[in-house]
């Protein structure tokens, strides 16, 4: 499970993530929450990956201006301009990042359930593995769930209301 911003007691994402990896736990699933911040505050079982980042917007020091160290990663340098001239880039740098971590991973997943980043770097994760049972995203920005079944046969199913259209399953 996939969450850029993971506050669990604000917002949305962060919320659904812990609920959704505990009620996946309590199933009988192992759960992988690969996450930005703040920590999520994951239940016992569920397993936390958090990417580093330059947490920008973190309360105690919002808007730091990052060392030269930190910008010499060019995502990193990528999140900053794009915060600096008053863009949201986090999603889309998250999405990098999540990349760039699980490309070598993907084996040891079956399913991939994207929270909200909808990005270029969680559509090539979802590329890259053409033998995914399922992979799933979910937005409130369409207002819909999509998920695609076995990749390799070309085909996906989406809905409108957040509930899956005939033939698909998801995880919400």
């Amino acid at each position: 499970m996939l969450s850029y911003r993971s506050n669990p007691h604000s917002g949305g994402q962060g919320v659904y993530v812990k609920n959704l990896s505990r009620a996946l736990r309590d199933l009988g699933h192992a759960v992988d929450v690969v996450a930005g911040p703040p920590d999520p505050g994951l239940a016992v079982g569920v397993r936390l990956i958090a990417l580093p980042c330059l947490d920008l917007y973190n309360p105690a020091d919002p808007f730091r201006v990052p060392s030269a160290r930190e910008l010499s990663d060019p995502v990193n340098l990528l999140e900053w301009i794009g915060v600096s001239t008053m863009g949201f880039p986090e999603p889309f740098t998250f999405g990098l990042r999540a990349w760039r971590y699980l490309k070598r991973r993907l084996a040891g997943y079956d399913v991939l359930h994207d929270n909200q980043s909808l990005s270029y770097g969680i559509w090539a994760l979802s590329r890259r593995r053409r033998q995914w049972r399922r992979s799933t995203t979910r937005s409130p920005w369409t207002g819909a769930g999509r998920c695609a079944p076995k990749p390799a046969s070309g085909e996906s199913c989406s809905s409108g209301g957040g509930t899956p259209a005939s033939g698909c399953r998801s995880a919400w």
